[in-house]
């Protein structure tokens, strides 16, 4: 009676098989796939070299210590990151392309916790998605999306200046948003203090 593959051993079949299929690509796509600065030189290099794609994972490992262990099993960093870039550019618009070398951005990497761990993890894209209309650096509140919840708090504002749902800090932060730059509406932030006091 044969005997029957391990889940081990099944997991290693489907790792090899899947970084062979990689390997089928040039060194300079592989690169790119795994999302790692390489030079020229180092790309001719691995030109006619087997098992680029298995280092370039064991690289990216470290360069993205929370994505290893999917990264192990042969997923590319591109692939693992696609559906945060997907997000940022559906909340900020198409042009834009998160930088992961980037601080801001790097939060994204480890702002998530895992549950049976406690060790830092890649973030819930649904925190992800708080993450990019709540920090400022991001420029959420310049989209038309932001610019309307604007205009429609001010909306309310302007129909009745009293009629506060929030707290003094929620007002102040709207008055903020309204008196930065241009106000929406031509609302005068004086003018609507003034009229709060009547």
């Amino acid at each position: 009676m044969a005997e029957e593959p391990t889940d081990t051993k099944a997991h290693e079949e489907a790792e090899t098989s899947v970084f062979e299929a990689e390997e089928q690509k040039s060194p300079k796509t592989i690169a790119k796939d795994y999302m790692l600065p390489m030079s020229e030189s180092s790309l001719e290099e691995w030109k006619d070299k087997e098992g680029f794609a298995e280092y370039c994972a064991q690289v990216a490992s470290g360069l993205y210590p929370t994505l290893a262990p999917r990264l192990a099993m042969g997923l590319t960093t591109k692939a693992l990151l696609d559906p945060y870039v997907e997000m940022a550019k559906k909340a900020l618009g198409p042009f834009v392309e998160p930088s992961w070398d980037d601080p801001l951005w790097q939060k994204a990497l480890s702002g998530g916790t895992d549950p049976k761990t406690g060790s830092p993890t890649v973030m819930p894209l649904a925190d992800f998605l708080t993450f990019i209309k709540s920090e400022p650096r991001t420029g959420y509140e310049h989209t038309p999306e932001a610019m309307g919840k604007i205009r429609e708090a001010v909306g309310q504002l302007q129909a009745n200046p009293h009629a506060w749902d929030g707290t003094p800090e929620h007002k102040g932060d709207l008055m903020q948003r309204i008196s930065g730059g241009n106000p929406p509406g031509g609302v005068d932030p004086a003018a609507l203090a003034q009229g709060e006091q009547q």
